[in-house]
């Protein structure tokens, strides 16, 4: 906590190392390894201020070669990129204003915490309006180093991408919608969440558009929870309207944990594309838990694939994180 004669804010920082204790490809068994090359999506140091009108993150990664659209190629191992950066803050309570690297969606699944397809995701700027359950978003994303709108003498104008978003809460629930635009490349989308009981869950609908409708997709959600019992189920359905063949493709993820105290055992099944003849299923019996500060995970990771002549992998994945 941050405290000043005119304001008080939250600051927070994270360090997350990731590693293996054992490995076995289908040929060869490794044993006990820290990474030094994270996934693309994960920051070994993340740190954030949050006050009352105003705040900023910044996220330091050093993953190695090409892993978004603004670069980073062929990078070593050892670089350190401080690649998303943010700030937002508030001219008024119900408007918010955002720049840096920003994103959002409809409904965001919880198991792997992976955007869904509703979403955005990228530099540039956004304007958020929020008051007695209704919300707008309007966000424009040229990505880094590049102008939203551009127009060259004896041109035609071009835009970069574009998202909005409106949504309305009430006690039944939270509806919502969003348009993607981009050049020769739209998408649309509904969505909806709930809850009754112990249960709450969404479903996303979503349209591609490109000068015809090229696919359709489908994103249900539903989570359980009941004392230290949690059941999440991830069930996203994709339909080609233009493939000759294989135009389903189905995906379920399901995560059954149990709190015990400090630890909490868990579950993880991911049957991905299991409408295909080259499907492949994870298994991922674990434990997450807490020592102090710092919280940890370790799971035995089995990947089934079905494909001729693949091999079962086997890997014990480990990681260590402190929030301070």
């Amino acid at each position: 906590m941050v405290a000043g004669a005119a304001f008080a804010a939250d600051v927070s920082a994270k360090v997350k190392i990731d590693g293996s204790l054992f490995n076995y490809d289908g040929s060869t068994i490794s044993m006990f390894k820290v990474k030094h090359q994270q996934e693309s999506w994960n920051p070994i140091l993340d740190f954030k201020f949050n006050g009352e009108k105003a705040g900023a993150e910044i996220k330091f990664y050093n993953y190695s070669g090409t892993w978004d659209s603004n670069g980073y190629e062929d990078t070593l191992t050892s670089t350190i990129h401080d690649t998303e950066w943010s700030v937002w803050f508030k001219p008024f309570d119900i408007l918010k204003i955002s720049t840096g690297k920003i994103g959002t969606n409809l409904n965001q699944e919880t198991i792997d915490w992976s955007n869904t397809k509703t979403g955005c995701d990228g530099y540039g700027y956004a304007a958020g309006v929020s008051t007695n359950g209704i919300s707008f978003d309007l966000m424009m994303l040229p990505g880094a180093d590049k102008y939203w709108f551009t127009k060259a003498e004896g041109a035609d104008a071009t835009i970069a991408e574009t998202y909005f978003k409106a949504g309305y809460s009430a006690d039944f629930g939270t509806v919502n919608a969003m348009f993607d635009y981009k050049k020769d490349d739209m998408k649309f989308g509904v969505g909806y969440s709930g809850a009754a009981g112990a249960v709450s869950y969404f479903v996303n609908a979503i349209g591609y558009y490109k000068t015809e409708f090229t696919a359709v997709r489908f994103e249900p959600f539903v989570a359980y929870s009941a004392g230290a019992l949690s059941v999440k189920l991830w069930n996203p359905i994709d339909y080609s309207l233009t493939a000759d063949s294989d135009a389903l493709d189905v995906n379920t993820v399901l995560k059954a944990s149990y709190g015990l105290g400090s630890i909490t055992p868990f579950l993880y099944v991911n049957a991905d594309n299991w409408c295909s003849s080259s499907k492949k299923i994870t298994v991922k019996p674990g434990v997450d838990g807490s020592v102090g500060e710092m919280s940890y995970g370790v799971y035995l990771n089995i990947t089934i694939p079905t494909a001729e002549n693949s091999k079962v992998s086997v890997d014990v994945p480990v990681y260590f994180t402190v929030n301070f």
